[in-house]
Order: C-alpha cells, then sequence, then structure tokens
C-alpha cells in the first residue's frame, strides 16, 4: 500500500485535531469525564495538556512543505509508545476505570496505532524531504 503526500497530510492533520478534541475534553471537561471513567482527574488533564503541545508538534510538521521525513518518522514511534503506555497503564494497574474507562484508553490506542501506521507507510514516498 502507497501513501500519496495528500493522504499523509491528511492523517497528520487528523492526528493533531483529533489530539486537540482529546485535549479539549479532558481540560473542560475533566470532573464528569473522571466519574464516568474512573481515571483519575489530574491524569486527564496532564494528558490533556501533553496532547496540546503534541498537537502543536504535530501541526509545524503537517504545514511543512516537504513533509519531513524524520519528523514524521518520530511522530510515529511517539504514537506507538502512547499506544504501549495506553495498554501498560490498564495491565499493570495504574488505574482502575470503569468499563467506560477502558473502552477510552483501548478505543485512543487503537486509533492512535492505525494513525502510527499510516505515518510509516508515509515514509515510503520518495518525494519527502531527508531533514
Amino acid at each position: 500500500m502507497t501513501v500519496n503526500p495528500t493522504l499523509l497530510r491528511r492523517v497528520l492533520w487528523f492526528d493533531a485535531l483529533s489530539g486537540l478534541g482529546m485535549a479539549a475534553l479532558f481540560l473542560i471537561a475533566g470532573g464528569p469525564v473522571a466519574e464516568l471513567t474512573g481515571l483519575p482527574r489530574g491524569l486527564l488533564a496532564a494528558t490533556g495538556i501533553a496532547l496540546v503541545v503534541i498537537a502543536g508538534g504535530i501541526l509545524l510538521i503537517a504545514t511543512r512543505d516537504p513533509l519531513p521525513r524524520k519528523a514524521v518518522r518520530t511522530l510515529a514511534i511517539l504514537n506507538l509508545l502512547w499506544v504501549v503506555d495506553s495498554i501498560a497503564l490498564l495491565v499493570l494497574g495504574w488505574v482502575e476505570p470503569t468499563g467506560p474507562g477502558y473502552a477510552l484508553v483501548i478505543g485512543q490506542a487503537v486509533v492512535v496505532a492505525m494513525l502510527a501506521e499510516l505515518q510509516l507507510l508515509g515514509l515510503r514516498q520518495p518525494h519527502l524531504a531527508t531533514a
């Protein structure tokens, strides 16, 4: 499967905007989300702040022309680490989520894994910058 630069750029924009959406949810409605999911409010707030910073970095990558290969690779690796951390959060018992909490953590991990895969596929494109 090949990914054209337009598709890769759209994947990057989706990654950034979905991250900002989750950040807004966690920062604006952290209390109700914590109650529903069983996830600590402090964890949600810290995650929201981290997502704002990460999304800003992704937007910088997405607006470059051509897309910088090293930056896309780094982002994909960071996304994969996010997935590993999400799984560890549940498996190692760092939190005690409710059913909806498990669904939230697993669901976002699946989406982030798919984004990382698309980003890695996009690296196969020879027209990306080498920087």
